[in-house]
């Protein structure tokens, strides 16, 4: 299969393979769910006006992650509520009740679904308007026939809202902030932000520090998908025979059972891993509680990677590869 670049680096709407234009917003896809798990969903959605609510409600399956791009919001949970910004991360499991007030115009979120194809509920809903459009506008249908099949559930508003602060809600986690800290591999830093046990047990999302010209090697086959979220600086990445660059918010999307290599260009790099699959977290204790003779063991190395499923073949410090032309 032939690999095109704006299908592996996106950069912004213009490389969207689909946009969904819901009237007061727009929702641009670029990655399409994957798998029996339907995972790996990833979409921009762009909020025209000012103080835009959704409704209070919850969802019957799938988990919703989101990452604030662009303004600040209000966010319920479970009727507590709290302010969010940009580079909050927001992981909402099924059957939490929640709701959003977007504040500012042009407000921005990252959306990254698993097991809800959510994407076919707004081509579902284009069909509707274009070809049913009373009852797009037929609460009692949308409510009771429409709605449920998409595994969405509509809630009367608390009465009474509890404001608290976003650290003080276990579905946030904040700039800055990690369930997990893990500074001991050389060139490594590495931010557990949405652990496995809030994303229904199938991955885990970790913020990612590579040193410059420190390199993340994958080598063998792997049934799952390379998904980054560039947060700062720039990256080379090396697939299929191609050179291709990221920097900051660009969205990097390599198939399974495709071997590449990210390469940290600047000094700040950094990006968001959506899709580790493998048990990092647990490995990496392992690894913190190892003696330093186990450490420097290969065959230690090769047998903690094998039971915790990673298929990272190497991190290596490489020579300056090339000059790096930013975009225009």
């Amino acid at each position: 299969m032939e690999l095109i670049n704006d299908k592996i680096v996106f950069k912004g709407a213009d490389d969207a393979v689909l946009r969904c234009n819901e009237g007061n917003y727009f929702i641009d896809l670029y990655v399409p769910p994957y798998g029996p798990d339907q995972v790996n969903e990833i979409s921009d959605s762009t909020y025209h006006l000012g103080n835009y609510r959704v409704p209070y409600h919850y969802h019957d399956r799938g988990i919703e992650t989101f990452v604030v791009e662009k303004g600040h919001m209000e966010l319920t949970l479970y009727g507590k509520s709290c302010v969010c910004n940009e580079g909050d991360i927001i992981n909402i499991p099924p059957y939490v009740p929640h709701g959003m007030v977007f504040i500012d115009e042009g407000f921005v979120w990252r959306e990254m679904f698993s097991d809800m194809n959510m994407i076919a509920d707004h081509r579902d809903h284009d069909l509707l308007t274009r070809n049913f459009l009373p009852y797009a506008y037929n609460s009692v249908f949308m409510e009771r026939e429409y709605l449920p099949t998409h595994h969405y559930f509509g809630l009367p508003a608390p009465a009474d809202v509890e404001w608290v602060e976003k650290k003080d809600l276990p579905q946030i986690t904040a700039r800055g902030s990690a369930v997990y800290s893990c500074d001991v591999i050389d060139g490594l830093s590495l931010r557990l932000k949405v652990g496995r046990w809030a994303l229904g047990g199938l991955k885990e999302v970790w913020e990612i520090g590579l040193g410059r010209n420190f390199q993340l090697q994958y080598f063998d086959p792997s049934p799952s998908e390379g998904v980054y979220l560039v947060k700062s600086g720039r990256f080379m990445l090396e697939v299929d025979g191609k050179v291709l660059f990221a920097e900051a918010g660009d969205i990097i999307h390599v198939p399974q059972y495709t071997p590449y290599t990210l390469t940290a260009l600047t000094d700040d790099a950094l990006v968001h891993d959506y899709n580790v699959t493998s048990r990092l977290f647990r490995m990496l204790e392992m690894y913190e509680a190892a003696g330093p003779d186990q450490r420097k063991d290969p065959d230690w190395i090769k047998w903690l990677k094998k039971i915790n499923g990673c298929k990272l073949s190497g991190i290596e410090k490489t020579e300056t590869i090339c000059d790096y032309a930013p975009r225009v």
